[in-house]
């Protein structure tokens, strides 16, 4: 789960998360590793494995486990270590309609008060997220697109609300990063919402969410069991692979997490 050479580290909703402690380095990483896909829904996370990982005691692993649990990302079990959480039509369905609801209703406010600046910052993002195609950085950068059209509402605690939801496409963010890209994707697209966003035109941009969460929850339920069944066989080879002659030894299992 360590950082990919050329690869930026996550700025999304946490971009301000303090990673010095050992804890909390551990959690982010993991987080990384959820949004990548490297480790998959019910997945385990063996806190031995983790602590040998990172060279450090099982003190600084269970904190971290905590901390991911605390974010819904994982379940953790007493004396039992923890696995990342499972999938769900019915929870991905609500996280995309409460998006919808929380952007919306804090659009009535945002709006009277934007400008081209806002606009502007918008579609910049838009031009980044075009150019890089890394799962990891378009978390971040959706978010900040977002956060952006909010900013003029000055309604802090919308903002957080809607930030704690974009937490929780967390663990489903490669399902949801290969839905956005598959052919055919026919919601309305974010540049359609910045063209709304000048024209100060609510009713567009409401009708553009509203139609935005019907196809993103219409694609992820047609998409759910297929990559489930593609992480069920990943996992199955895993646990069937040899681990490395060279690395090794008898009594000790090959690090998953």
């Amino acid at each position: 789960m360590e950082e990919k050479p050329g690869k930026r580290l996550w700025t999304g909703p946490a971009e301000a998360m303090d990673v010095r402690t050992m804890p909390d380095r551990i959690a982010h990483e993991i987080r990384l590793a959820i949004l990548r896909g490297d480790v998959r829904p019910g997945e385990a996370l063996r806190q031995r494995d983790l602590a040998k990982r990172f060279g450090t005691s099982l003190i600084p692993v269970r904190e971290a486990l905590r901390c991911l649990e605390r974010e819904n990302l994982v379940s953790a079990h007493a004396y039992r270590g923890a696995s990342v959480l499972g999938l769900s039509v019915d929870e991905i369905t609500q996280v995309a309609d409460l998006h919808h609801v929380i952007f919306s209703h804090t659009l009535r406010f945002a709006l009277p008060a934007s400008a081209s600046a806002e606009g502007d910052r918008a579609e910049a993002i838009l031009r980044e997220l075009a150019a890089d195609p890394d799962p990891v950085a378009a978390h971040g950068l959706l978010w900040n697109f977002y956060r952006v059209l909010l900013e003029p509402a000055h309604r802090p605690h919308a903002v957080e609300m809607l930030r704690t939801i974009w937490l929780r496409y967390m663990r489903y963010w490669p399902l949801v990063w290969r839905v956005l890209n598959v052919p055919g994707y026919s919601a309305p697209t974010l540049n359609d919402t910045v063209e709304a966003y000048r024209a100060k035109d609510l009713a567009r941009m409401v009708e553009q969410s509203e139609l935005r969460v019907q196809e993103f929850v219409r694609r992820v339920v047609s998409e759910l069991a297929l990559y489930e069944a593609e992480s069920a066989a990943t996992a199955a080879r895993d646990a069937e692979a040899p681990a490395p002659v060279a690395s090794r030894k008898k009594g000790t299992r090959r690090p998953r997490a």
